[in-house]
């Protein structure tokens, strides 16, 4: 009986949406080859929307380098992946992410098996699942992978990556195998990456893309269709979604930045683990909210924590990954009062992962007055976008999209009941990491280039998924006075009543940031 309601209640978000059938999920056996980045990244991912049955193929085990109590605090290579803090020295990485992935959805079969992937005879130990995974950087397991599955009629969604570009497309044997499929079938192979190391950003945007494209195979909702192209997330292109590197990256350390970031829910757990996969200095937190059965199909990180607070565990978890990034949970629903912690910190960036516009107008008006750059992120169950404004620089988001207007017009007084809104991983996990990707950019532009002056859309119906669409390019909204020092009369009114948990009313985000760690 317990199970049967965890079953309910763990996947209510996703079910609210139209056309959405669980039960294709749980009977479809997926396969994933690979043991590093992307083969973390599509675990967890996989295993949160609740694919049934899921087995790891891949090489290696677990040395001290892969353990965080051996890691030095200049290095944080987390390109063979990141989930391997339960984990001893000697064990397989295949059952070391396994065994975490279990943990996030323990209503899904996973397990992990190490073997070379580089031989079709090994391959048979896979059985013939559903649909396949080939996440290595490996020509010869990818060669072996496409050919197993040819000869069997199995879907094959191949992804790799660099440090700053990662690429999926999909093999469907459902389509005639004419001219146009054998050359995207060659292209699968992915020869340019052959021998690298996958890097975190790219890796937790494509692999929540290539998910994605294994539930329109598996369960199609509506026109569904799967990729028929490559797809291509790029850090080292001024357009990211395209192969031109007309950008030259250095890799630059951030443990001398602050961030604070404004949300504890499914898409502040993805931009909370790439702030600390990159090792930034310090991270602050801030949300009021207790964790819910509900939330675990897209907060992964809260899978044995309900019933506590989303910014204290968030903050525990992501310490046993990387125990050198101070992290701070400050429990408290961002309003007008907090106007002092900005005004006094030394904030590098403020990050919105929130659902609502009246906080975003809130923190843009925060980023306005006292010239913090601002990382704003929106998610629905088929699409997001993410915004930046660096005050000088960029168009805040009132001017992008007229976020004030947004904000007035959604405005329901605190009486009103929400509905639950219908929310999935990977959209949020798409967003996460285009935020992330630009967050780079933002704390330092003369390693990573300058930040995009377009609004990065994800959009799972459309032939490409990714594209930048164009906005105002700047604004002077920071040095207008008049319309700085007059916006609280305009919109004070909706932080009137200010809802949020009572319990943390008076806790202080000006002494929340001064604090050096909370964990």
């Amino acid at each position: 009986m317990a199970e049967l309601e965890t079953l309910i209640n763990r996947y209510d978000r996703q079910e609210l949406i139209q056309g959405w059938d669980q039960s294709k999920l749980t009977g479809c056996k997926a396969a994933i080859v690979g043991s590093d980045l992307m083969a973390n990244f599509v675990a967890t991912t996989a295993a949160s929307l609740g694919f049934g049955s899921i087995e790891i193929f891949g090489k290696g085990r677990i040395t001290k380098e892969h353990l965080s109590q051996y890691r030095h605090k200049e290095e944080h290579d987390y390109s063979e992946g990141f989930l391997y803090f339960e984990a001893t020295e000697g064990d397989t990485k295949t059952s070391s992410i396994a065994s975490i992935a279990k943990k996030m959805n323990s209503l899904v079969d996973i397990d992990g098996y190490c073997i070379d992937t580089t031989t079709k005879k090994n391959l048979d130990v896979m059985a013939s699942p559903d649909i396949i995974f080939e996440c290595t950087n490996d020509m010869a397991s990818k060669i072996a992978v496409l050919e197993y599955a040819y000869e069997r009629d199995i879907p094959v969604i191949s992804l790799s990556a660099s440090e700053n570009t990662g690429k999926i497309g999909v093999y469907d044997p459902r389509k005639e195998f004419d001219d146009d499929q054998r050359r995207l079938y060659e292209n699968l192979m992915f020869q340019e990456f052959d021998g690298q190391k996958q890097g975190p950003i790219v890796s937790q945007s494509i692999s929540a893309l290539a998910v994605d494209e294994a539930r329109k195979y598996v369960m199609p909702i509506g026109n569904d269709e799967m990729l028929s192209d490559i797809v291509i997330h790029n850090l080292e292109s001024s357009e990211r979604f395209d192969d031109n590197h007309d950008i030259e990256l250095k890799r630059s350390s951030l443990k001398d930045k602050t961030i604070i970031q404004i949300g504890a829910g499914a898409l502040g757990n993805q931009t909370a683990l790439g702030f600390i996969l990159a090792g930034v200095g310090k991270l602050c937190i801030v949300d009021d909210d207790d964790i819910e059965e509900t939330n675990l199909n897209r907060q992964l990180w809260f899978y044995d924590d309900v019933g506590k607070l989303k910014a204290e565990a968030l903050c525990v978890k992501l310490a046993r990954i990387n125990p050198d990034v101070q992290l701070k949970p400050v429990l408290k629903r961002i309003g007008p009062d907090d106007e002092q912690a900005f005004a006094e910190s030394d904030v590098d960036l403020i990050v919105e992962t929130v659902d609502n516009n009246k906080t975003r107008a809130l923190l843009n008006h925060f980023a306005t007055k006292y010239k913090i750059p601002l990382m704003s992120g929106g998610t629905s169950p088929s699409s997001g976008q993410a915004m930046i404004y660096v005050p000088g620089k960029s168009a805040c988001l009132d001017c992008q999209v007229n976020m004030d207007k947004m904000a007035l017009d959604s405005y329901q007084p605190h009486s009103c009941i929400h509905a639950a809104e219908p929310s999935v991983i990977t959209s949020n996990q798409v967003i996460g990491a285009f935020m992330l990707g630009e967050t780079r950019t933002i704390l330092d532009p003369a390693s990573y280039g300058e930040p995009i002056h377009k609004v990065a859309k994800y959009v799972a119906g459309e032939d490409l998924r990714v594209k930048l669409l164009a906005t105002e390019y700047t604004c002077s909204c920071h040095e207008d006075k008049e319309k700085v020092e007059g916006w609280m009369e305009k919109m004070g009114h909706l932080y009137k009543n200010e809802g949020g948990d009572k319990r943390w009313h008076r806790v202080n985000l000006v002494e929340g940031l001064r604090i050096s760690s909370g964990v």
